[in-house]
């Protein structure tokens, strides 16, 4: 099993695909081969087995098992479309195994493993130019590579000699340079299936046997492949033991995936080789029943993990940073699939597009297969509203919550305000709220985020209110998207309003010839209210009637054009030439819904 292993790579370019940021995690990508599908032959011959690299340009490279001593190589498009197709007969003995890939510096491919009879099986390895032009390296010894990697532009290659770690090292030509054997102290039966390089080191992943039980083993070399020394070991359990993957975290922690105790294992390293603590159960995260091929590692540190499950179907399952299985992936973390044709089929190698979409590769009957799935997260934004009336003001309260796996991203709530509301006021505290809509940006998951709706009713009786939550990481359950509430408005009692109208006049006449028929005047008050007009003339030392009284209603905060008939007395008095001078008082008396009133008196003298 550890020749299937492949290393995972995250695609440097943002690959043309159709954009699935709002379909959930797991799902396939309808833009990839048919459904998000691929399986397709091997010219001259049927793949056995198959491993998959996903190169910088985000293009899957699949190196397959052709019978017995032929190497199929084929590329693939971003979007599964097949690119290159190539097939050769490696010789040198009855079987072989080249299912490694790598890719070079120049962007050609170096595919590692072995050929020969299971007695004297041989290192091998090839290259391909990006044409998918072959180059074979010379024998380089005794042994299997079961991983590859690159030191600077150099391929280096891990796996077994005999019954000891083997390490290799190759020019960027695939002329053999180095070829090492190391026994570790306290350890037997040692084989690698991974291999990284580090800053001042290169650290191998594989198993041995301790005290009669077949482990992990961890193994730090120099630069120059000498041994270092062994960083730990960890008991994964009974039963078939195999490392199949190794990566390493930016943080330095190191990630091993494989076999163990029947099940699948990704366990973690610290950079020192103890177990870590903070992973799993004891350092162990584990799929019961499946066998783990390939990881690769998410920007966001959640590690995704291809195989086989049953010995029949491929699987995709994605842990959350810590460890624990991703509940917005698949059910339960782990998704199982039925690829190609009916029959066995499995998943070898896995990378991350740059887009964040999830592409892996492997074997099915008689084809290879890829499957792209889309990653992102899951997220459950919702909303609740509860309304409360005090008087004629009702209070709106909104919840937004996310109980989801992950952070919802970019959370705006819109708000659909009472129609027979006179006046709205939409607020949070920490985010920003214009237009009745409430941009509340990240909200993590199990946060809780309050806004709030004021409404202030035209007239006493109901007021309702509705609202919608949206983000753009995908949504696992729209149904609790929207919320109404609703509230019964009263007249104000006891805290009523008790304000007053300020009302202002002004009288559009100078001479008494401007008052002869009527008194015209503008009236402004500083709300609605009612107001009444009435004018009187001073006659010795007694206040006589000029106009009738005037009672006008203005609805809104404004003014309004007053206009008063004379009486019939004050008509004649106008029209007398000897009245030279008309002493006026005018007053109005505004009063608005609640009853508050306020008087004002306007007092002049208008000269023939």
């Amino acid at each position: 099993m550890g020749a299937r292993r492949l290393a995972g790579w995250t695609a440097a370019v943002l690959l043309a695909l159709p954009a699935t940021a709002h379909a959930a995690p797991a799902s396939p990508d309808p833009g990839f081969g048919s459904g998000g599908t691929v399986a397709i032959g091997i010219p001259g011959g049927t793949p056995v087995d198959a491993g998959m690299l996903l190169d910088r340009e985000g293009r899957p490279v699949v190196a397959a098992k052709i019978g017995a001593t032929a190497l199929g190589f084929r590329r693939f498009s971003p979007n599964g479309a097949p690119e290159v197709a190539a097939t050769t007969s490696l010789g040198g003995g009855p079987d072989s195994l080249l299912t490694d890939v790598v890719q070079q510096v120049d962007g050609g491919y170096a595919i590692g493993g072995w050929v020969g009879a299971s007695s004297d099986r041989r290192f091998a390895l090839v290259r391909y130019t990006p044409a998918g032009v072959l180059s074979q390296s010379p024998d380089a010894g005794a042994g299997e590579i079961h991983a590859l990697a690159l030191q600077g532009d150099k391929i280096v290659a891990a796996g077994r000699a005999g019954d000891r770690i083997a390490f290799l090292r190759y020019g960027a030509d695939g002329a053999p340079e180095t070829s090492q054997a190391h026994d570790v102290q306290g350890v037997t039966g040692e084989e690698a299936g991974g291999i990284a390089v580090e800053p001042g080191r290169i650290v191998l992943a594989g198993t041995g046997v301790v005290d009669g039980r077949r482990r992990f083993v961890l193994v730090a070399l120099r630069p120059d492949g000498s041994f270092d020394t062994g960083l730990g070991t960890l008991d994964v359990g009974d039963g078939p033991v195999a490392v199949n993957a190794l990566e390493r975290q930016p943080d330095g922690k190191l990630l091993i995936g494989g076999t163990g105790g029947g099940s699948g294992v990704v366990a973690r390293f610290l950079p020192d080789g103890t177990p870590d603590a903070g992973w799993g159960a004891n350092g162990i995260a584990r799929l019961p029943g499946a066998v783990v091929e390939d990881l690769a590692l998410q920007p966001d540190g959640k590690v995704v993990a291809v195989g086989s499950i049953g010995g029949a179907d491929s699987i995709v399952a994605r842990f959350r940073p810590g460890g624990a299985r991703d509940p917005g992936f698949g059910s339960d973390g782990m998704l199982r699939l039925s690829l190609g044709s009916a029959g066995r089929d499995e998943l070898t190698g896995v990378g991350i597009a740059a887009d964040g979409g999830i592409v892996a590769g492997g074997v099915a009957p008689a084809a290879v297969v890829l499957t792209r799935l889309v990653g992102g997260d899951s997220s459950d934004p919702a909303l609740a509203m509860t309304a409360e009336s005090l008087g004629d003001l009702v209070s709106f309260t909104l919840t937004a919550t996310n109980p989801g796996a992950d952070a919802a991203r970019d959370v705006s709530v819109s708000v659909t305000p009472p129609g027979g509301a006179a006046a709205t006021a939409l607020a949070t505290s920490g985010a920003a709220c214009a237009a009745m809509v409430c941009s509340l940006g990240t909200l993590p998951a199990g946060a809780t985020k309050r806004m709030t709706l004021l409404a202030r009713a035209k007239r006493p009786g109901s007021l309702s209110a509705s609202a919608r939550i949206a983000g753009t990481t995908f949504d696992s359950n729209a149904g609790n998207n929207a919320a109404a509430a609703a509230a019964t408005a009263t007249r104000n009692r006891g805290g009523r309003d008790r304000i007053r109208p300020r009302v202002v006049m002004t009288l559009q006449a100078r001479r008494i010839r401007d008052v002869r028929k009527r008194v015209k005047l503008t009236v402004r008050t500083s709300e609605a209210a009612t107001v009444v007009v009435w004018s009187r003339y001073r006659k010795g030392g007694k206040l006589e009637k000029l106009t009738r009284n005037r009672t006008v209603t203005l609805r809104k905060a404004g003014t309004r054009t007053v206009r008063m008939a004379l009486t019939k007395a004050a008509r004649k008095l106008v029209r007398r030439k000897k009245t030279r001078r008309l002493a006026l008082v005018v007053k109005a008396r505004a009063r608005d819904k609640a009853g508050n009133a306020r008087t004002r008196t306007l007092r002049t003298t208008l000269r023939r």
